[in-house]
C-alpha cells in the first residue's frame, strides 16, 4: 500500500502557443489551425533550430572561436 509509482514528467517544449499567436497576427482572427497542422509546424520549427545549431557550430569550429555573434547568425540563416 505504501508503494508509490514514480513517473517521469518530461517537459516537452512545443511552439504551439507561438504558432497560434503568429497565426492571429498574420491571418484573420476567425481562422483556426488543426492540431495536426500545428504538430507539423512544430516539427518544422524544431528542424530549423537544429539546422541553425549545426551550422553555427560548424562556423564556430571553422573560425576557431566559440562565441557566435548576431552577424554570423544572419549569415548562417541566409545560407540555409
Amino acid at each position: 500500500m505504501g508503494d508509490k509509482i514514480k513517473r517521469s514528467n518530461k517537459l516537452i517544449e512545443t511552439y504551439r502557443i507561438n504558432i497560434f499567436k503568429v497565426l492571429k497576427q498574420v491571418i484573420h482572427s476567425d481562422v483556426r489551425i488543426s492540431s495536426k497542422a500545428t504538430s507539423i509546424m512544430n516539427c518544422f520549427i524544431n528542424d530549423i533550430f537544429e539546422k541553425l545549431a549545426q551550422e553555427s557550430s560548424m562556423l564556430a569550429r571553422y573560425n576557431k572561436k566559440s562565441p557566435i555573434i548576431s552577424f554570423k547568425l544572419l549569415f548562417i540563416l541566409t545560407t540555409i
